[in-house]
């Protein structure tokens, strides 16, 4: 994760050490402050997560067909 203000030259990244119990945090290095009325960037970047396919056989829309 990343948020940012570049007028302000304010930038924090986030790292994700994984879940922990029923919840999980980000952490932003360095610690930043939002203020209110002040309009910050920030980007998201997600991985996949796996597909469960419960038929014997499955085509892919993209790079062939599956077979148990």
């Amino acid at each position: 994760m990343r948020i940012w203000n570049e007028s302000e030259g304010i930038e924090g990244i986030g790292n994700w050490s994984g879940y922990q119990g029923d919840y999980h945090n980000i952490t932003i290095s360095p610690t930043i402050t939002l203020l209110k009325g002040h309009e910050y960037n920030y980007t998201i970047i997600t991985g996949s997560y796996p597909q469960i396919i419960r038929a014997r056989e499955y085509k892919a829309k993209e790079g062939g067909h599956i077979t148990k």
